[in-house]
């Protein structure tokens, strides 16, 4: 029988208070000086201390192989954080794996984010020696499953029929503002929102 692999993947983020200074020193590619670091913290306490990121993708991973059944294995894997996406694919290989689909887990997609997490794991799989074929899944934010589910949780939220929606996005750099995100962001609101 034939196994295919999904990889969910995304920047993940440190899973403990101690584990912040390296989860930046690996996004950012450098230390972060002391009083910086101290400001991030702070934030990161606000919200428990860490980032819940991981085991949301995690949940996610079992979550979908639990859907798709039989001849899948779904694992989270992170850009920045453990498991990381090679340790990963390892383990997909290492379990028979004959089929391989790496999907981003955000639906937008924009270079400095998405396209480096894909660009990652893209060099993780080439540097595995692993033959397998792969199909790379990215900007999947005009999926039709997509708006519905969208769609039918505003009123599951138990807002009024009649009330208006904000549908926000994280800021950009000013030289990315030409990339498609706020597009896809728009789109996707114009769509849900009907």
């Amino acid at each position: 029988m034939s196994t295919t692999g999904v990889l969910l993947f995304t920047t993940g983020g440190p899973r403990t208070r101690e584990e912040i200074p390296g989860f930046l020193r690996r996004y950012l590619g450098r230390e972060v000086p002391p009083p910086a670091l101290g400001a991030i913290v702070e934030r990161y306490d606000l919200i428990g201390g860490f980032s819940p990121l991981n085991e949301i993708t995690e949940r996610q991973a079992a979550a979908l192989e639990s859907r798709l059944g039989a001849g899948f294995l779904c694992r989270a894997g992170f850009r920045h954080s453990e498991p990381s996406m090679a340790v990963q694919l390892d383990g997909l290989r290492s379990a028979g794996v004959d089929r391989l689909v790496l999907l981003a887990a955000s639906p937008f997609f924009t270079s400095v984010t998405t396209g480096d997490q894909l660009a990652h794991a893209r060099r993780a799989l080439e540097e595995s020696g692993w033959g397998v074929d792969a199909l790379y899944v990215h900007s999947w934010c005009s999926e039709p499953l997509f708006l519905a589910a969208w769609a039918a949780k505003i009123p599951e939220a138990g807002a009024a029929p009649d009330a208006g929606y904000v549908f926000a996005a994280h800021s950009l750099p000013q030289r990315l503002a030409g990339e498609a995100y706020a597009g896809q962001i728009e789109a996707a609101g114009d769509v849900i929102g009907r």
